[in-house]
């Protein structure tokens, strides 16, 4: 099942880099950190303490700072 997850994540990747360039496509990986912690609050009933939203509010900044360090180019 892991596999099969890989391999259709590695083919929206590739539908996703014909579309962008990779310097504006890349920057969004990084909300895997916060989709799999809440996710795992779906199906495993874990608790999110305080410090994953501020990580959570870190993530998102960098996000942003970084897509419109593109942007301005």
């Amino acid at each position: 099942m892991g596999l099969g997850f890989a391999m259709i994540a590695l083919a929206l990747w590739l539908l996703i880099l014909r579309q962008l360039p990779l310097s504006e496509a890349y920057p969004w990986t990084a909300l895997i950190y916060i989709i799999t912690p809440i996710i795992s609050t779906i199906i495993f009933e874990e608790l999110l303490k305080k410090q994953y939203f501020l990580g959570l509010a870190l993530i998102v900044a960098g996000i942003l700072i970084s897509t419109r360090a593109v942007d301005a180019k």
